[in-house]
């Protein structure tokens, strides 16, 4: 990004700096004229500023365009990295969750109440918890 708003800075001094030149090489030499007209210092001096003030100008209009373009990208990226954040903090909670449910249901539920499969699943949560607090 900066590499294109030094580029853009630089062309738009460059076509300024070549539109004084243009017009300080056009008005310098006219033939038809019998005496050669010279520029006061004082207008000299209010055409360095204008063109100053312009070059200015455009260069707060870039940095400003700049500057929004580059504030978009930075939200876009937060966001985008909070909801990774978001989405694996969730996921790793729903995780420990469901293996702790899953725990405390075997713990609260009778054998009779259970099916073969649901008692699988149930043994199957108790393992992982007692592997994840280190109980052998």
């Amino acid at each position: 990004m900066e590499r294109r708003a030094t580029i853009a800075f630089l062309i738009c001094f460059n076509v300024a700096l070549g539109i004084l030149v243009v017009w300080f090489l056009s008005r310098g030499y006219q033939p038809h004229l019998k005496e050669a007209q010279t520029i006061e210092y004082k207008d000299f001096i209010s055409i360095l500023l204008t063109g100053l003030a312009v070059m200015i100008a455009v260069a707060t209009i870039m940095l400003a365009a700049a500057a929004v373009w580059g504030f978009e990208a930075i939200r876009k990226e937060a966001k985008a990295s909070a909801e990774n954040v978001a989405r694996e903090t969730a996921t790793a909670v729903a995780k420990d969750v469901a293996a702790t449910v899953a725990a405390r249901t075997a713990r609260d539920v009778e054998p009779s109440d259970t099916s073969p499969i649901e008692a699988t699943e149930i043994v199957d949560a108790l393992a992982a918890e007692e592997a994840a607090n280190g109980v052998q």
